[in-house]
């Protein structure tokens, strides 16, 4: 198993009933970051050793959740007015957090970040370099093992693929917390089983 230290991360973004299967393409239906976790993982040690990071961001496009979102997500607009920060001070906390490490998503989280900055006009801190996806090798590598439709198990349900009981305290599907815990310890599954997801860089 490697031992390089790496990062993984999650997002959630403004969404509506129906968004998905339409693309965002409906009237005033943008993708905007309001929430984002990660954790900087070592190979091999404790979710509980691990540095972790979570921050609320306000979207500026739509400022008010719709009622999908909040039931979705489980964050009421109430907890995202007093918690959340602007989008440029959320992004540069995580920046500070990151440091060096190479950083990965279960998807284009990265670009989500980019065009969330693109549409409120500022400069997104974090190298994008930095960041990738393991989308590919991961569901690659889970459906050589399992038979089931990507949809129904996203970031914060391939623990589940796996057989790992869910952390107690971290939430449920789509607290993107929950969804990087979700990913790290399958991750570590397939690894102790000779599959490597993480690319060495």
């Amino acid at each position: 198993m490697a031992t390089a230290t790496y990062g993984l991360f999650d997002t959630e973004y403004t969404t509506w009933k129906g968004a998905q299967e339409c693309g965002w393409s409906g009237p005033g239906q943008f993708k905007e970051v309001f929430m984002l976790a990660a954790a900087i993982v070592t190979p091999g040690e404790p979710w509980e050793s691990f540095p972790t990071f979570q921050v609320l961001m306000k979207p500026v496009i739509n400022p008010v959740l719709s009622d999908y979102a909040v039931e979705l997500v489980g964050v009421r607009q109430d907890r995202l007015e007093r918690e959340g920060v602007s989008t440029r001070e959320g992004l540069e906390m995580f920046r500070q957090f990151s440091g060096q490490v190479p950083f990965f998503s279960n998807g284009n989280d990265f670009g989500v970040i980019a065009g969330t900055c693109d549409l409120q006009r500022i400069a997104n801190p974090l190298d994008g370099a930095r960041f990738g996806s393991i989308h590919t090798p991961l569901y690659t590598a889970l459906h050589e093992r399992f038979a089931f439709e990507d949809r129904d198990y996203t970031s914060g349900r391939v623990h589940e693929l796996v057989g790992i009981p869910p952390l107690p305290g971290l939430g449920h599907v789509h607290d993107p917390l929950r969804d990087v815990w979700s990913l790290h310890v399958t991750i570590e599954w397939l690894a102790a089983r000779g599959v490597r997801v993480v690319p060495e860089r």
